[in-house]
């Protein structure tokens, strides 16, 4: 018996075609390739029937220059490549992609060139079906007088409605000038079809932009802040007031549609989030600090109604602090956070998830580094917790897991995806974190045998199951990073995995949620 399940298993891994089945997943390992040189894909941007294309960048983080690159129907690279940015010569800068959408058979891209002069952007439109550009022009030169424009900042959002593709910009400006923004908004053809300008009362040191959605071609909704009363240092004494504000932007005009009031609370990574006439900003709030965690923070404002407002903190649940003192290998200083003043050291908001009914599901992670000679990416447990649509917190679980790593995060965190009913989290992990009644963390990397892709399914309910789909084995010393990998339709994940002794050597994996070996190109 022992030497039939041995040779299934060495079949398995000789034969990458044949799906692994186990608790209703199944894993689909391709072909391993070689790049030329360090090089990682982005952003998968799509497929069609001739194959699947990605946003290739140079460079172990992918800050070189982008191509976009054609795979076949097997994940592996063609001879196929659209270069997207340049390196100019003469002037000695590259372009730099702000991204790829998908928009039915052509993909749209916007590139910027900085000098200390100017900043140019670029719109190209890409025909799938040809692989080619099909259309590429200038569509902003942005030059001020006497202005450092490297320093400006550009954010490329495609409108909710999918109606506009809008470019959002800080303008540089003079030490003691107010704040200027721009919008410009175009078509799905990169034809203007409105640009303004909008200012406010603040200098650049004090107003900031937390956050923002393009509603449609007409209408965009920030978070700002106003920091000058926000102390620097990040344990400071001092009452925090961030001055939040929820701003509307409509053709050329600004109104604050509401105030939002910290309470004089510490808040940490509030997420925007619009349905209909309703906005949410959710996070956490600390008493105590900027990077610690007291509870949870909901925010909600009714535009229809506008004297309807729901504002809520709330502390976490004594079991759940409880249940992180009792890690045998939690740091000291988390423990006395704990002790002290009843919070949770390093938990940052990372994903805001949204279910049809406008429940949300937020998930915070442990994150912090440490450096004395060497410097460790701390990626430890996570928490999710669960919003009604009215702001009410139903539940909150922990999630043990810890893939923290020396000198690099590049194979750490979580990648997130929902299938119809259920949310999932994709991490590699230690299956000995498995273990329900042993609050101990393992680490992910310090043992090959134990290594493991692990996924942490999430009912709406709140329960929560932790299974291993695969390990460092079966995928032959492949480690698949989170962050690079991606959503392929409702029921798979394409994961993006690279040979941490040569980064060179790369491999996609296809994880199949229902069990089902079925790659589909729609």
């Amino acid at each position: 018996m022992k030497i039939n399940l041995l040779l299934f298993i060495f079949l398995w891994v000789a034969i990458p075609s044949i799906a692994q089945e186990s608790n209703n997943y199944s894993i689909s390992l391709y072909d391993e390739f070689k790049t030329g040189g360090r090089e990682i894909p982005e952003q998968y941007v799509g497929s069609n029937e001739n194959g699947h294309y990605f946003l290739y960048s140079k460079g172990k983080f992918g800050n070189g220059l982008s191509s976009l690159v054609k795979f076949n129907n097997d994940f592996q690279p063609t001879m196929e490549e659209i270069q997207l940015t340049h390196f100019d010569e003469e002037e000695g800068v590259s372009e730099v992609s702000l991204g790829v959408i998908e928009l039915g058979d052509k993909l749209l891209n916007i590139t910027s060139k900085s000098t200390k002069t100017y900043r140019k952007y670029f719109a190209k439109t890409i025909d799938l079906n040809g692989f080619r550009i099909a259309s590429e022009k200038e569509i902003l030169n942005l030059s001020i007088e006497g202005v450092n424009m490297k320093r400006s900042y550009v954010s490329f959002v495609l409108a909710a409605d999918s109606s506009a593709v809008g470019l959002f910009y800080t303008i540089p400006t003079k030490p003691k000038e107010f704040r200027k923004y721009g919008l410009i908004v175009f078509d799905n053809d990169f034809n203007k079809i409105d640009a303004f300008t909008y200012q406010f009362p603040f200098s650049k040191n004090e107003f900031v932009v937390m956050g923002g959605t393009l509603l449609n071609k007409k209408e965009m909704i920030l978070l700002t802040a106003d920091l000058s009363k926000v102390p620097l240092s990040p344990n400071s004494k001092k009452v925090p007031d961030y001055g939040y504000k929820i701003v509307q932007l409509n053709q050329g005009n600004s109104k604050t549609i509401g105030e939002v009031p910290n309470d004089n609370k510490w808040l940490n990574s509030l997420a925007l989030r619009i349905d209909g006439s309703i906005i949410k900003l959710v996070g956490l709030y600390s008493n105590v600090g900027r990077y610690d965690a007291h509870g949870t923070f909901f925010h909600q404002i009714d535009q229809s109604n506008p004297g309807e407002t729901i504002h809520q903190l709330e502390p976490f649940d004594q079991a759940l602090l409880d249940r992180h003192a009792e890690i045998p290998n939690l740091e000291n200083l988390s423990k006395k956070k704990i002790r002290k003043n009843s919070e949770l050291a390093y938990y940052i908001p990372k994903s805001v998830l949204t279910y049809d009914d406008g429940a949300i599901l937020m998930i915070a992670e442990e994150i912090h580094t440490f450096s004395q000679y060497i410097t460790t990416y701390y990626f430890q447990n996570l928490i999710a917790i669960h919003f009604d649509k009215n702001g009410n917190r139903l539940w909150t679980k922990m999630i043990k897991k810890d893939n923290s790593k020396d000198n690099t995060w590049i194979y750490s965190s979580y990648l997130v995806l929902k299938d119809s009913t259920d949310f999932h989290l994709i991490y590699n992990g230690n299956r000995k974190n498995l273990q329900k009644n042993d609050l101990k963390r393992f680490k992910a990397f310090n043992n090959e045998e134990d290594e493991s892709v692990v996924i942490a399914t999430i009912t709406k309910e709140g329960d929560v199951s932790q299974k291993v789909v695969t390990n460092n084995w079966q995928t032959q010393g492949f480690r698949v990073r989170p962050k690079l990998s991606s959503k392929f339709n409702d029921n798979e994940v394409l994961l993006f995995s690279q040979k941490p002794s040569n980064v060179k050597n790369q491999r996609f994996i296809l994880l199949n949620l229902n069990g089902k070996k079925s790659l589909t190109t729609d």
